[in-house]
């Protein structure tokens, strides 16, 4: 057994990166302290202040996972644009302390590349793509390679070994992450053909926002298609709330979950983790095992908009997704869990202010960079995620633990 990162050698690491990431040109800090329970900013002057300590999960280290001899579930977690200083700010924020998150405490660590295959700082189609399919391709591409060859994505080859199979996420089903995993199109703006090519994917359950449109969901055809009517047709259910899809999800009912934006943005963090103990409650029904993804997409909206409030709440967000995973996979041998990013946004680099739960935040860009993003990992394989690994790594490794026939070839 290799050993795992410790969390020395974790903080270091994070310096190193934060000074790189403070290094890219000439950093302003965002925040400044005030009272004990909020944030104040300069920049940008419509800023909201927090008017609440973050409800986050307790830091405490989980319990060993249950000895198993092979890896029957994954639960791949990615929060959008969520790297080492997203992580370091959230903590600082909600405990006043670094290393305090929940997914902080998971037993092994490493750091991951991201750079696509035609830029330096990929978007997120391309980091996407190699998240889902182990290969690079260049920014825009959808689960397809720079000649815009479909690339088979972990998600699908899971669906051909017969294992239930959910992509859940609080953005657009549409939007790059989650469609790098079913879809196979040559730009990400194509959001009619992206949701042309869900149906096709037989996946049993999918959650996301409506992007402000049911209708696009209800009652318009695309190329053709109308997809509740055909999901329907092919015996899914279809929810809209928050509460319908826990209670459907849990009956163990193919399922395509649509929530209004507004109310999916509103939820607190806590109710993620009735989002995930739902979906876990639904596909741990399929004896042959699981593979789902999950994503978090508010790092990577504060990180774009040097809102730092929601970078905080999607990290803690995050977070609850973590500890349901981790509870579940602690009590269910075999089951993997794996929290990353697709890249980092913002460069952000946050210091510890006139008290330490009132970060400044120095940001050096309100786009993606290239820094490296950190990986998490909990359950048997767990040891396989460390040190300085690529993105198109890391569902190969998935592959070779799910699958061995395949040695990670996907």
């Amino acid at each position: 057994m290799k050993q795992s990162m410790k969390p020395s050698f974790r903080r270091s690491l994070l310096f190193l990166v934060a000074a790189a990431m403070a290094s890219v040109g000439t950093a302003e800090p965002l925040f400044t302290a005030t009272a004990p329970d909020g944030l104040s900013t300069d920049l940008p002057k419509t800023a909201e202040i927090a008017t609440k300590i973050w409800e986050a999960p307790e830091p405490k280290t989980p319990s060993p996972a249950p000895n198993c001899d092979r890896v029957r579930n994954v639960i791949y977690i990615i929060g959008d644009g969520m790297g080492f200083g997203s992580i370091r700010l959230a903590a600082l924020r909600t405990y006043g302390t670094e290393t305090s998150l929940f997914l902080e405490k998971l037993p092994h660590a490493g750091v991951v590349r991201t750079c696509s295959a035609n830029s330096r700082v990929t978007d997120s189609a391309a980091s996407g793509t190699a998240l889902a399919s182990g290969h690079k391709t260049n920014n825009s591409h959808v689960g397809v390679d720079p000649k815009r060859n479909p690339l088979k994505s972990i998600a699908t080859l899971a669906k051909e070994r017969n294992l239930a199979v959910g992509i859940l996420t609080d953005d657009y089903l549409a939007g790059a992450t989650p469609a790098a995993f079913y879809a196979h199109q040559r730009d990400r703006n194509m959001g009619d053909e992206i949701l042309s090519d869900l149906p096709k994917s037989g996946f049993d359950l999918f959650l996301a926002n409506d992007n402000g449109s049911a209708p696009l969901y209800n009652n318009r055809t695309l190329n053709g298609l109308n997809i509740v009517k055909d999901l329907q047709s092919k015996g899914y259910a279809f929810a809209q709330s928050p509460e319908a899809f826990v209670t459907t999800a849990k009956t163990g009912s193919k399922l395509l979950c649509v929530i209004p934006k507004d109310d999916f943005y509103k939820l607190p963090p806590i109710q993620y983790k009735d989002l995930m103990e739902a979906a876990l409650a639904n596909l741990s029904q399929n004896p042959n095992g699981f593979f789902m993804m999950f994503e978090s997409c508010f790092p990577d909206k504060g990180g774009h908009g040097s809102d730092m409030h929601k970078s905080v709440l999607g990290t803690i967000r995050t977070d609850w997704l973590v500890k349901a995973a981790v509870d579940f996979a602690s009590t269910h041998p075999g089951t993997l869990v794996l929290v990353t990013a697709d890249h980092e946004t913002g460069g952000l680099y946050p210091v510890r202010g006139s008290d330490d739960a009132n970060p400044v935040v120095y940001t050096t860009a309100q786009s993606h960079t290239e820094a490296p993003v950190p990986i998490h990992a909990y359950g048997p394989g767990s040891e396989l995620f460390h040190g300085c690994i690529d993105n198109t790594d890391i569902p190969k490794i998935i592959a070779s633990l799910l699958f061995p026939d395949t040695k990670g070839q996907l």
